[in-house]
């Protein structure tokens, strides 16, 4: 309060005008942990850089299907969940698909067991899941932790709340900013006209 301005105004201050200050939102940064997003929608907020700089934006790390095999949950697409019929066709696709890739990994685990006499372990376990991923759709759920500061956070919901962005990507950042503006809404106010009352 060296001001005389609250934190809220001071903060919006420092953001008006010209030339903001925006340094002042790259110092705080804030952890998530997202599950339920598909596969599709963790690469495409990776690949627009949303929490991909350590030092500038925040760092992702989403559950890997090269480590770890991967059960059988989708995430559904809006469009397809509005119509009974589609979704029970979608629902069986995705059952096949996991059974593909469950096959796939009982299949190169046999191909190794026949080569080396034991299953595999470590790196060579890696390489029968890295393989069997290709056959996964892009819609299959993950898990990511995610750090990222206030600018970038910002910058995602404002881009990814827009009537033409992906219906999932719609819904993450209406959560994003619905949890962002409630925990600290002096340094959220540009969310203020986003965020569900």
């Amino acid at each position: 309060r060296a001001s005389g301005k609250s934190n809220g105004e001071y903060i919006a201050h420092t953001q008006a005008g010209k030339h903001a200050h925006k340094s002042i939102m790259y110092h705080s940064h804030f952890s998530f942990y997202f599950s339920g997003i598909s596969r599709r929608w963790a690469n495409e907020l990776v690949r627009h850089h949303v929490g991909s700089n350590a030092e500038h934006e925040g760092s992702p790390s989403a559950e890997s299907s090269r480590f770890c095999l991967i059960p059988g949950r989708y995430v559904v697409p809006i469009g397809i969940a509005s119509d009974e019929q589609m979704l029970v066709d979608y629902e069986n696709d995705m059952n096949e698909c996991h059974q593909n890739y469950v096959n796939c990994v009982d299949r190169l685990t046999q191909i190794y067991v026949g080569r080396h006499g034991k299953k595999p372990t470590g790196m060579d376990k890696k390489r029968v899941l890295e393989a069997a991923s290709g056959m996964l759709p892009s819609s299959v759920e993950t898990h990511m932790g995610w750090t990222a500061n206030a600018a970038s956070l910002v910058k995602m919901i404002l881009e990814r709340h827009d009537k033409d962005a992906d219906l999932e990507a719609q819904r993450f950042a209406q959560m994003l900013a619905d949890i962002c503006y409630s925990h600290s809404p002096n340094l959220f106010f540009q969310l203020k006209g986003v965020v569900n009352a």
